[in-house]
């Protein structure tokens, strides 16, 4: 009897429902197709003593039909770049559900590298928390008084050079595109990334993510393609995340530093040299009334491709050289194939109306050609 009393007592002072008040912090914000995520970490309850910092951690997923949180307590060690979880709550639309109370193994933490680095801006000596901070739920809105965590302002782009930039755009000097594919290819396997497809003016690679604390890790597929320059080639790179029927683009910033290496096996060029060559015009009083964008789109032909259906004259896209019947292969770095035809409509008026650059390749007679539409 003595040791049931014992154990009640234990599972009611870990229980959720002594949760205390909580300071949640946002730490990033993310959406793909109708889900929101959200990263939190609880400014009150981060202690650092010497290398490690303790805190406690909410990964919030809204979806259409109720929201999930994931509130859990953090182990990082600063020395050795490596973290671990002590313990795990999950809530269902803000009642408890599960919970696991036996720390996991170390891990490196580039998982949780922005969520380390606003927790050491609030951390302070001291006890450490041991209770279980109340979910987003059941607290009022997370605070937007605290500092802001480093990387905040950036903002998420269709294209262009800033840190959330989707397309990255490179010429590479003197090149043949056979040895523009051998480089990226050689590039991307030691990254243990697969390959998927290699065509005349194109490579397609792809890397399964690691589970971030439970949840399991996106698919990243990797889109290199390539158009002839006189002697030089055009590279151009996105990627793209699935997570099983969603897929949403990525930020190209991680791969940055491999597409600088591609090019320097190439032609030389010094890394430090190499940027983003894709501009993004920015919306200013004098172009808010700009010329329409013109396109509007057919049928998909018979290999998935979408076809222009009428090009308005006088339109932005009949100024780029654009025209009726031309085969529209891939749209900011994406297959039409991966759009259905009023998607892929949506896109552009979406993407025209925020001011953004769109770069399409397209087909006309059998000859590719790529053009920049912006206003």
């Amino acid at each position: 009897m003595k040791k049931i009393f014992t154990s009640l007592l234990l599972l009611l002072l870990l229980s959720p429902s002594t949760a205390l008040a909580a300071n949640w912090v946002l730490v990033k914000e993310t959406s793909s197709l109708g889900w929101k995520m959200y990263s939190y970490i609880d400014a009150d309850t981060v202690i650092k003593k010497d290398s490690i910092l303790t805190f406690w951690y909410n990964f919030k997923v809204v979806k259409p039909l109720g929201a999930s949180e994931k509130v859990q307590r953090i182990e990082a060690d600063l020395s050795s770049h490596q973290y671990r979880i002590l313990e795990a709550h999950l809530y269902v639309n803000g009642k408890h559900d599960s919970q696991s109370l036996t720390p996991s193994k170390h891990a490196k933490d580039n998982a949780v590298r922005n969520e380390i680095d606003t927790a050491l801006q609030y951390a302070r000596e001291g006890a450490e928390e041991g209770v279980v901070p109340a979910p987003i739920a059941n607290t009022q809105e997370a605070s937007s008084s605290q500092p802001p965590p480093k990387n905040e302002g950036a903002v998420a782009t269709a294209s262009g050079g800033g840190a959330a930039a989707t397309l990255f755009t490179t010429t590479i000097m003197g090149a043949t595109i056979q040895e523009v594919q051998d480089a990226i290819i050689e590039v991307m396997t030691r990254e243990k990334f697969t390959l998927e497809e290699v065509g005349d003016n194109k490579v397609v690679v792809g890397k399964q993510g690691a589970s971030v604390l439970f949840i399991p890790g996106a698919y990243s597929r990797v889109r290199f393609n390539m158009l002839t320059r006189d002697t030089n080639v055009k590279l151009m790179v996105n990627q793209v995340d699935s997570l099983g029927p969603e897929s949403q683009q990525r930020p190209v910033a991680p791969l940055v530093p491999l597409i600088r290496e591609i090019r320097n096996r190439v032609d030389g060029t010094p890394k430090e040299q190499i940027t983003n060559e894709t501009v993004t015009p920015v919306a200013t009083a004098a172009n808010q009334a700009g010329k329409s964008l013109g396109i509007r789109l057919g049928k998909k032909n018979t290999d998935g491709y979408i076809v222009i259906e009428k090009v308005e004259p006088g339109s932005k896209a009949a100024q780029t050289g654009l025209a009726a019947l031309d085969l529209l292969l891939e749209v900011n770095g994406r297959s039409t194939k991966d759009f259905d035809v009023s998607a892929l409509q949506a896109y552009l008026e979406e993407k025209w109306s925020q001011k953004a650059s769109i770069v399409v390749v397209f087909s006309r007679e059998g000859k590719t050609d790529l053009v920049t539409i912006k206003d």
